[in-house]
């Protein structure tokens, strides 16, 4: 039996079976359809479907993640004894919350823990920064919200957590660089810098808040831009400069928090790249293996997020160019999405092509023309790719988002590397 480490659960879809992570995620647009989830988590076995595909002692990751987990997440919670009961080797629950609704669902989570079970909960929290930064995208008076609600957890985990010593929890940002946050910052170089103060003075506040005594992490991520998006030269250049003053504040004001977009991800290259073409898993998304749902409805993906749009491009690869069909097996669907993080070398081809391209046409500085300099740009824009968007996009994960090429390629990727060096 192919092995399944983890299992991926969606709403809008009800249950998704994934190789790599499992997600139970909210979908608003399908009200009904997660209701059917929620009746199906609390009446049945729901994971039986799951693990018929699987083996469940491999299983050691779930994720609760889509469009907000918190509304969910008591559900889900009163059936963790039947979870870990089913998965006894399980040891990670992730999730990525909006921070907005009530906090304790969290602490509920934890209380529901097994105490016999040791388990680590990782907590994304999405916040881009100050109001005038985050509410553009996340809705007017969310960052008020966001950071009240993390205060209030913070305050929660250091009552909850000492009686239960076998439950860590992780907990990091999540901030998106959209197209017009970049325009935004690279017009006014202050509101860049009042910005990030006020993103280490919330960083400082909530590590501060933490007790010695409750198992507890808070690091910032530094941030991703948005993507897909049909970034400009002009975006690109911007970039750069974003990078470049946001460097100049942390030096100048010694940040212990804030750090440069993206540079974690590249350290990651430079200190496993040998490890690149053998085990291409390590840098790329949770989809490097693919997934198929279980329950309401039956679709092939390669993670979370085709359940929220259309699957066209998804099927097509799948069942014409695969011949790959809902009624064969987990195996052979895995063989189909491993595709995405095991042939490395064919998409590190593509990309190299698509970079002498965008430098003969002056969309991205035109020392990428040359093989080396293109390989190295390759590696470390395939740790960024994601191979849903490019289905959708392109027809084929393989095509690497040149948005996203152009972004970097205007000395941003230059500026990041030169950075970890230093």
């Amino acid at each position: 039996m192919h092995k399944i480490e983890s299992l991926t659960i969606l709403s809008s879809a009800a249950c998704n079976l994934s190789c790599k992570y499992c997600y139970i995620t909210q979908d608003e647009k399908t009200a009904a359809a997660q209701k059917k989830l929620i009746d199906k988590i609390k009446n049945e076995e729901f994971l039986s479907g799951a693990i018929s595909q699987a083996t469940p002692a491999d299983i050691r990751s779930i994720g609760l993640w889509g469009l907000e987990p918190m509304l969910t997440l008591d559900v889900f919670s009163d059936r963790l004894d039947y979870v870990c009961k089913t998965l006894p080797n399980l040891e990670t629950i992730h999730m990525s919350s909006n921070f907005q609704g009530d906090i304790e669902v969290f602490i509920n989570l934890i209380k529901n823990v097994p105490k016999d079970k040791k388990l680590d909960l990782d907590l994304q929290v999405s916040i881009d920064g100050m109001p005038q930064i985050n509410d553009l995208t996340r809705g007017n008076g969310s960052c008020e919200k966001i950071v009240n609600n993390v205060k209030k957890l913070i305050s929660r985990l250091n009552e909850t957590l000492p009686e239960y010593p076998n439950v860590k929890l992780n907990m990091h940002d999540k901030a998106t660089f959209s197209a017009k946050i970049i325009e935004m910052y690279d017009e006014d170089r202050e509101l860049l810098f009042k910005n990030y103060r006020f993103m280490e003075e919330f960083y400082v506040e909530m590590i501060s808040a933490i007790k010695s005594h409750s198992q507890i992490s808070f690091n910032g991520s530094g941030g991703t831009p948005e993507k897909p998006f049909d970034y400009s030269k002009k975006h690109g250049i911007a970039f750069l400069n974003i990078l470049k003053n946001l460097d100049e504040l942390i030096k100048t004001e010694k940040f212990k928090y804030v750090r440069l977009p993206l540079i974690s991800r590249i350290k990651r290259i430079f200190t496993f790249g040998r490890e690149f073409n053998n085990k291409q898993f390590m840098f790329t998304c949770s989809a490097n293996r693919g997934s198929i749902s279980i329950g309401q409805d039956d679709n092939f993906t390669f993670c979370h997020r085709d359940f929220f749009n259309d699957n066209t491009s998804i099927n097509r690869f799948t069942n014409d160019h695969y011949i790959i069909h809902k009624d064969q097996n987990m195996a052979k669907r895995a063989y189909v999405t491993s595709c995405y993080s095991d042939f490395p070398r064919l998409k590190i081809s593509q990309f190299i092509t698509m970079c002498k391209e965008l430098a003969y046409c002056g969309l991205i500085d035109e020392s990428y023309a040359d093989y080396d300099k293109a390989y190295t740009y390759a590696m470390l824009s395939m740790a960024d790719q994601c191979p849903s968007d490019q289905l959708r996009r392109y027809g084929s994960p393989y095509i690497s988002d040149t948005g996203s090429m152009i972004l970097y390629g205007n000395g941003a990727m230059d500026y990041l590397i030169r950075r970890i060096h230093d």
